[in-house]
């Protein structure tokens, strides 16, 4: 009689998710900067970018709710990345063999496609990670695993900042098709292993309950719908697009300045790599050496608390340089985006998806889904107009970074009361565990 093969040890499952992981943002780094520097030659089309972003994604969602209540997790991840994978070979070839005069158009949806690629892409990694894990061991294995993907991110940043200006578009698109191709398998082989392995109590070894299972119950916006009755996830609601905001901010300012103070597209684009590279060392020592030690000695809420804290005191500093007029107002650009980044990566990202593991199943892939793309990219296009019409009105970009200390004020006490939610969660899931059939 064949047996299944042993339940997957945690060191296992966590090389396994690291290298999918490298894969899936080292591929997203690669298309990013060249994403970003087309932002630089029109600021002001930034937010009509991001609301057709945000448009994509709204019809986007209820097609990704479909395909997760009719396909089994094994199909449903295979055709998710490979129909993205389709999409970037098609971009590719557009951006090589396309007439000249559509340049600026297929650019202007090259980063329409990146922006939604970005956010659904890493999204279903994360829903795959989440399902898989119990509580307590997304909290050990989250910031390693994030780790592996700042890893990816640092490989494929130096390679862009080292050739972009040798290497075409297509070139670059090409080699992240790769890579995702190679994250595709990887998530492919480890639901093989996964769903193939023998059983466990309940509430034993690091496999959540419904890890093995391949169906996800629930209507097509079932997942949208429980978003708007749970309290908990309104206030993940609030704090994404809270963070989104802050994000618009950055950005305006980035894309203003490096218009401003670097004349050559590809030296931009070199920058920007620059940029994720140094992002990358130092969210790579957070992950790996303050996410999980910041999570048991103080909670979700304060770690969550850490990011809109430096939102606050990065504003205040570019407010600062901006309207004194201090020459070194890239250099401090970069220290608070830099700061800024390694944060919300090295910290508030992990938790943040630590938080989903505190959720049924179904709302791990469709409500998850639906809050990290629609909702963020709907806050990313709100957050774009607002800006565009508040320095329409005549107000400087040191008067915008003052105006944005007052969400960031709003963020910093909701994330507080979200901790104090997914701590009363936690206890809610581990007496589950305990209560279950076949408990130890």
């Amino acid at each position: 009689m064949e047996h299944a093969p042993p339940l997957p040890a945690p060191r296992r499952l966590l090389l396994w998710l690291g290298a999918i992981h490298f894969l899936v943002l080292g591929s997203w780094y690669v298309l990013r900067p060249l994403r970003d520097e087309i932002a630089t030659v029109d600021p002001g089309k930034i937010p009509w970018l991001w609301t057709a972003v945000f448009v994509v994604m709204l019809l986007a969602s209820p097609l990704f709710g479909w395909a997760v209540a009719r396909l089994p997790r094994r199909r449903f991840l295979g055709g998710t990345l490979g129909l993205f994978g389709l999409l970037l070979a098609l971009q590719a070839g557009l951006l090589r063999y396309g007439p000249e005069a559509w340049r600026q158009p297929l650019e202007l949806g090259f980063y329409i496609f990146c922006s939604v690629y970005s956010l659904f892409v890493v999204s279903v990694f994360w829903s795959f990670a989440t399902d898989l894990l119990r509580a307590g061991s997304a909290e050990r294995l989250f910031g390693p695993v994030a780790a592996c993907g700042t890893l990816g991110t640092i490989a494929t940043s130096q390679l862009v900042s080292s050739f972009r200006e040798s290497l075409s578009i297509e070139a670059l698109v090409v080699l992240a098709l790769l890579l995702l191709e190679g994250a595709r398998q990887g998530m492919l082989w480890l639901d093989k292993l996964v769903t193939r392995a023998g059983a466990a109590p309940a509430g034993a070894g690091p496999l959540a309950a419904g890890a093995r299972e391949q169906r996800v119950e629930g209507g097509v916006l079932e997942g949208i719908a429980v978003v708007f009755r749970s309290p908990y996830l309104l206030a993940i609601v609030a704090c994404v697009s809270l963070t989104s905001l802050n994000g618009s901010i950055y950005y305006q300012l980035q894309s203003e300045l490096l218009q401003d103070q670097i004349a050559s597209r590809a030296a931009r684009g070199s920058f920007l790599a620059d940029l994720n590279k140094y992002t990358s060392y130092f969210t790579l020592l957070g992950q790996l050496f303050l996410n999980a030690w910041l999570l048991k000695r103080i909670g979700v809420g304060r770690t969550l608390l850490v990011q809109p804290l430096w939102a606050a005191l990065g504003l205040s500093g570019l407010w600062w340089a901006i309207e004194s007029g201090a020459p070194q107002v890239l250099a401090l650009f970069t220290l608070f985006d830099v700061g800024s980044r390694t944060i919300a990566h090295g910290l508030a990202k992990p938790t943040r998806e630590y938080l989903f593991a505190l959720v049924p199943r179904e709302q791990k892939y469709r409500a998850k889904n639906f809050i990290d793309t629609a909702v963020y990219r709907g806050a990313d296009a709100a957050g774009a107009w607002a800006i565009q019409r508040v320095l329409q009105l005549g107000t400087a970009l040191s008067q915008l970074s003052l105006l944005g200390l007052l969400p960031a004020a709003l963020w910093a006490g909701l994330t507080v009361a979200l901790g104090r939610r997914a701590k009363q969660r936690r206890r809610d899931f581990e007496a589950a565990d305990r209560s279950a059939p076949g408990a130890a």
